[in-house]
């Protein structure tokens, strides 16, 4: 996968919803969710941050994984480590 050098970064995590949404090509929303996820938070986490329902984060991350082709938090977190390493 080629990584526009628009993302990448100086190896900090891929931690900005706009740059995950246009690389992965998610929603906003998806984004927000995927770089809070990939950043090491679990999914619990990621909806008290975000002020809405843990089940809404598991509905959310079906899609991005769907999306993305990848079936678990860890492999999302790698995927977004790739996109700033590369």
């Amino acid at each position: 996968m080629h990584t526009p050098s628009s993302l990448r970064s100086t190896g900090r995590p891929l931690d900005r919803p706009t740059q995950v949404s246009s690389a992965m090509f998610l929603t906003f929303g998806e984004a927000k969710v995927a770089a809070l996820v990939g950043s090491g938070l679990s999914a619990r986490e990621t909806a008290e941050k975000l002020g809405i329902p843990n089940e809404t984060v598991r509905n959310v991350l079906k899609r991005v994984f769907y999306k993305v082709g990848v079936s678990r938090q860890n492999e999302l977190a790698a995927l977004l480590s790739k996109l700033v390493l590369h």
